[in-house]
């Protein structure tokens, strides 16, 4: 569990990373108002954050996979969504998915399966 947020953690600290200039867009808006569960510190989340988060956890651990030394989400928008997860989270995945990515690209990184042998 410790090694799956870690790599969870990693993923969103390297798409942080690639971020220099914040562009205004409709998704940028709907991030910065809505409450993700991850930011929510543990004692203050609601037992509905926590199985959300689980499911979150879960469900990435599952479908993040490497193609072409690229990571990529397998599973579709709408699937995420019937599985009982907003569709933010699906949105901010796919964007942070690209940054990292474009992070991956922009500094040469290689071998980015050896990251989810970690699981």
């Amino acid at each position: 569990m410790i090694k799956n947020l870690s790599f969870i953690m990693l993923a969103l600290f390297l798409s942080c990373c690639n971020s220099t200039k914040k562009q205004e867009n409709s998704l940028d808006s709907e991030i910065d108002t809505f409450e993700y569960v991850h930011l929510i510190p543990d004692s203050l989340r609601t037992m509905e954050q926590k199985e959300l988060l689980l499911l979150l956890e879960k469900t990435i651990k599952e479908n993040l996979q490497v193609k072409d030394n690229h990571l990529f989400f397998k599973l579709s928008e709408s699937d995420f969504v019937e599985l009982g997860i907003p569709l933010q989270y699906y949105k901010k995945l796919q964007q942070d998915l690209d940054d990292a990515n474009s992070f991956i690209d922009l500094n040469g990184i290689e071998r980015i399966d050896t990251l989810l042998k970690m699981k």
